[in-house]
């Protein structure tokens, strides 16, 4: 997500949106500027921008946006198993199965070795394959790996 200024140094937020929009690349943007009108306003919206704040701004209303952007638009360059990564986060338990996982390590080995039950292992590792979005031992290690 990118907050801009319409007015910035060098490159203006809206040739900056251009020129995301000609490589093809879909980022939520947030203008947020004391330079604008209701026509800048609705060109940008209509180019695909997330929202269009007149400053000076008030900081619950900045981040209310922002929260709004993130939850609302796909994380950049990710697929939608990858944005998921992004916004459902591994409990402590679950991230250390992972990482024992990813060691090469059996449910019955990594149970011996945190000293619970092999089914205690299954529902965290069954957890953290659910939140990111994978399949097998494979696909966990490396959508683990692209978040850790």
């Amino acid at each position: 997500m990118l907050l801009l200024d319409v007015k910035m140094g060098g490159m203006s937020g809206p040739e900056l949106q251009e020129a995301l929009i000609r490589a093809g690349q879909k980022i939520p943007i947030i203008f947020l500027s004391a330079h604008g009108s209701i026509d800048l306003a609705v060109d940008l919206m209509q180019k695909g921008a997330v929202s269009f704040i007149p400053k000076p701004v008030g900081s619950e209303k900045l981040l209310a946006t922002i929260e709004h952007a993130l939850k609302d638009a796909p994380v950049f360059g990710a697929s939608h198993a990858e944005a998921k990564i992004a916004t459902d986060p591994l409990s402590d338990r679950e991230e250390q199965v992972v990482r024992l996982v990813c060691e090469g390590l059996t449910n019955r080995q990594i149970a011996e070795r945190l000293g619970v039950s092999k089914r205690t292992i299954e529902f965290f590792r069954a957890n953290a394959m659910r939140k990111l979005g994978a399949h097998n031992a494979k696909e966990l290690q490396h959508r683990f790996q692209l978040k850790y």
